[in-house]
């Protein structure tokens, strides 16, 4: 007898939640094969939220390297001003697709929670978001470049 669709996005849903508690994440977005999750952590403030998909039905997902998001926040490092940094390892993309803009330009100006960049880990694309509103100074990473868990990714002023 088939396995019944059901039970098998019971059992995904399962895993993401468990995912999500292991990693502290307070939100995933997650397109498997006809199956899309949207799953939303309440009662604690989402800072950034992180929503996540990936290409790969072939990943299990209880293997998925995700890192909670708890340093995306701006710090003053010196009088080098704000600085946005990495939240986990992986590459660095500044659209969503080669064919789209890029999310931001050094001078943009940028609201709270606009998209600055994605970064790729194990085949899931995490959205970095902008915790303030800022206008981006510089851009310290190439296109396509890995990034190091708490790198420096742009150089903001507050506004």
């Amino acid at each position: 007898m088939p396995e019944d669709k059901s039970s098998s996005a019971i059992e995904l849903l399962e895993q993401v939640c468990d995912l999500m508690e292991s990693r502290d994440l307070a939100e995933v977005y997650l397109h498997e094969g006809d199956i899309t999750l949207k799953i939303r952590r309440g009662g604690e403030p989402v800072s950034p939220a992180l929503p996540a998909t990936t290409r790969d039905a072939a990943l299990p997902l209880s293997t998925a390297q995700i890192q909670s998001p708890d340093t995306t926040s701006a710090e003053t490092p010196d009088d080098a001003g704000e600085t946005i940094k990495a939240p986990m390892p992986g590459m660095f993309y500044r659209a969503s697709s080669p064919e789209e803009p890029s999310f931001v330009e050094t001078g943009a100006v940028v609201s709270e929670e606009d998209t600055l960049c994605l970064i790729e880990a194990m085949k899931i694309f995490n959205e970095v978001k902008a915790e303030f509103p800022c206008e981006i100074v510089e851009i310290l990473v190439e296109n396509g470049a890995p990034v190091e868990f708490d790198q420096p990714l742009f150089r903001v002023e507050k506004r």
